[in-house]
């Protein structure tokens, strides 16, 4: 005897169900409940900050996904675009110029999707930013994942407001002058640090353990 013949009913706003599944699941459910239907042999993938295309994602959820948030995109995930057998984004697609004939010729669908502009840098131990750069670089740049930023004094606010982007770094070092534009234009940064010959040094004697910086991480 399956649910429905044992007159069982689902109370719930939502109900993930697969597709095959869908015609069975109709009846235990009210008209006020959501069917969210995932391909059959899809992986529903439900992380709250979104999730990258990279190795370890592929590697938890297979090559078939269903995403429900964002997809991100960065230098490193292109030799992963062409492992995805079927792709659904419920949210927004952000990536590189270069990287988006080949998204589109997947078997893919989406919510909305923003290409990125200008350079972007990431995962390094220092990263240095001067007028010099940025004039090379007219579409702005994007740190990301870095454990120390420092800026060139000569950076004016006005630069780094209009051209610069800062996304889970550990420290990013300027100076005073600079402080309000680096926060306006920072996401997930662990500490902005006006005087790095003093805070840097005390917070370091004072701390025993371990720094994590990351939007998610798995233990």
């Amino acid at each position: 005897m399956d649910s429905a013949e044992k007159q069982v009913r689902f109370e719930t706003q939502e109900l993930l169900v697969t597709e095959s599944n869908v015609e069975a699941a109709v009846p235990l459910v009210g008209a006020a409940t959501t069917l969210t239907v995932v391909p059959d042999g899809c992986a529903y993938v439900d992380e709250v900050d979104g999730v990258s295309l990279d190795e370890r994602l592929l590697r938890k959820y297979g090559k078939k996904l269903y995403i429900n948030g964002d997809l991100s995109l960065d230098a490193n995930s292109t030799p992963y675009l062409a492992q995805i057998e079927y792709l659904y984004v419920n949210g927004t697609v952000l990536l590189l110029p270069e990287q988006k004939d080949a998204f589109l010729a997947l078997n893919v669908d989406y919510k909305m999707m923003i290409v990125r502009s200008g350079l972007q840098i990431a995962n390094r131990l220092k990263a240095f930013v001067g007028p010099d750069l940025l004039d090379e670089t007219p579409l702005g740049i994007t740190i990301q994942d870095c454990v120390q930023v420092i800026l060139e004094d000569d950076l004016t606010a006005g630069q780094i407001q209009e051209k610069l982007k800062f996304k889970d770094c550990m420290e990013i070092i300027c100076n005073e002058a600079q402080k309000q534009a680096v926060q306006m234009v920072s996401e997930n940064v662990a500490r902005i640090n006006t005087d790095p010959g003093k805070g840097s040094k005390e917070e370091e004697d004072a701390f025993d353990g371990v720094r994590i910086n990351a939007e998610s991480y798995v233990l």
